[in-house]
């Protein structure tokens, strides 16, 4: 059973700095954005000098710094 229906997520996470945790979000959100999915990460810290590419450059994945306390 196939579902094309496009949908909208969202992932949350404390700091998008450069860990094995963060480069599984920044995966799963670049692959979810590959099957036509509006992916956005929201947290709290994403230092462009230490941080994974997807995420300082945001053409892939919008960040958005929110307080996540």
């Amino acid at each position: 059973m196939s579902n094309d229906k496009k949908q909208s997520i969202v992932f949350f996470h404390p700091d998008l700095g450069i860990g094995g945790a963060e480069r599984l979000i920044i995966d799963a959100a670049v692959g979810l954005q590959r099957r036509g999915h509006q992916v956005v990460i929201f947290t709290s810290r994403c230092d462009p000098q230490h941080c994974f590419d997807e995420a300082r450059d945001g053409d892939n994945i919008l960040t958005s710094a929110v307080s996540l306390n």
